[in-house]
């Protein structure tokens, strides 16, 4: 494995046309001279792990997103959506007297928001699971108020 962030170095103006012999060759000259650096490969479990923890970190952003136009929508109208949990913030929104043409207005991203929130609740579940085998992950969990989401966010961006 190379790191492709130090290959630039290895690259001489000369050559003209870039093949994969001339590539394998560049390499081989820089390993021989000791002039490169390794670079580390992450296990297939921790790949998982770092995959999972993006997606649910996409699955974040999109309701953080809706959240808040959703509460500007409501807001241009007049009505608060009293504060607490993104996974409760639906059922808020419902305990709201809302007019009907509003109420359809937002129907759509409370429907999707739902189903987001099934999806990051499994994506937990699952980071959770995977992460229950990772002997860092465990060790960073038993510090007070990190639970598995964050110390796999951690552990992550140790490694």
């Amino acid at each position: 494995m190379a790191d492709p962030n130090f290959a630039p170095l290895y690259v001489t103006h000369t050559r003209k046309v870039k093949t994969d012999r001339r590539d394998a060759r560049a390499l081989a000259d820089a390993c021989l001279l000791g002039a490169y650096r390794q670079t580390h490969r992450l296990a297939d479990v921790q790949r998982h792990v770092r995959g999972r923890l993006l997606v649910r970190d996409a699955l974040v952003r999109t309701r953080t997103r809706y959240i808040s136009l959703i509460r500007a929508l409501l807001r241009q109208q007049g009505y608060r959506v009293p504060s607490g949990s993104a996974e409760a913030f639906p059922t808020r929104v419902r305990g709201l007297a809302l007019p009907g043409p509003l109420l359809s207005l937002i129907a759509p991203l409370l429907a999707v928001m739902r189903h987001l929130n099934r999806q990051l609740a499994y994506a937990d579940e699952t980071i959770e699971r995977v992460a229950a085998h990772d002997e860092r992950v465990q060790h960073l969990r038993t510090v007070p108020s990190v639970g598995p989401v964050t110390a796999a966010f951690a552990e992550r961006d140790r490694s």
